[in-house]
């Protein structure tokens, strides 16, 4: 299994990196450190798939079949290079988000709930966010 993969593409200029959750606490302590010279805010959203409106939860093989499409969606080009995502819990992915402010974390996770609403509809399905936002000291 590897440890890093990269979204659209066959290398690191072409899309989000999808890795595990070892790695990503790894790149989250560095771009944390980074984003405290640069002035640059990093968001970490959680992003967990549940039956809709707080409705029963899904069997383990549609949450397998969920979960590889809003995997397949998110790599697929919703979100930047620069941006990382990995695997949380069975029904959970944790995204971290490079942004100049707030507002773009929202547009993010808007964006990612129109593309992916198409295809948890059918499964009676819906995606909540939980998001954080780290500022830069200084």
């Amino acid at each position: 299994k590897q440890a890093l993969q990269y979204g659209v593409g066959d290398g690191p200029a072409s899309g989000p990196r999808y890795c595990t959750g070892d790695v990503f606490k790894y790149l989250y302590q560095r771009v944390a450190r980074a984003s405290e010279r640069s002035g640059r805010s990093v968001s970490i959203v959680l992003l967990t798939l549940r039956g809709k409106q707080g409705g029963l939860y899904p069997t383990a093989r549609v949450m397998t079949q969920a979960m590889g499409h809003i995997k397949q969606l998110i790599l697929g080009g919703l979100l930047r290079k620069s941006d990382t995502v990995a695997r949380y819990s069975r029904s959970q992915f944790i995204i971290m988000l490079s942004v100049d402010k707030p507002a773009s974390a929202r547009q993010v996770m808007e964006r990612i709930r129109e593309h992916c609403a198409p295809h948890l509809e059918p499964l009676d399905m819906e995606i909540v966010f939980a998001n954080t936002e780290l500022e830069p000291k200084g």
